[in-house]
């Protein structure tokens, strides 16, 4: 009768994962979110905080 044969040791292979960071990316969209940001407050003090704010006589 023969010995089974072992298979030798592998490590276990490290999961594929999609989500990895993106240095670039996040750079251009922070840049994207404070041109918004500054978009939309120019827009509210141009047309709503005048009507808020009426001047004086």
């Amino acid at each position: 009768m023969s010995k089974p044969v072992k298979a030798p040791l592998r490590e276990p292979e490290k999961p594929q994962s999609r989500l990895r960071p993106h240095p670039r990316l996040f750079k251009v969209m922070c840049v994207a979110f404070a041109l918004w940001m500054l978009v939309l407050l120019a827009m509210y003090f141009w047309t709503v905080y005048p009507l808020r704010h009426p001047k004086g006589p």
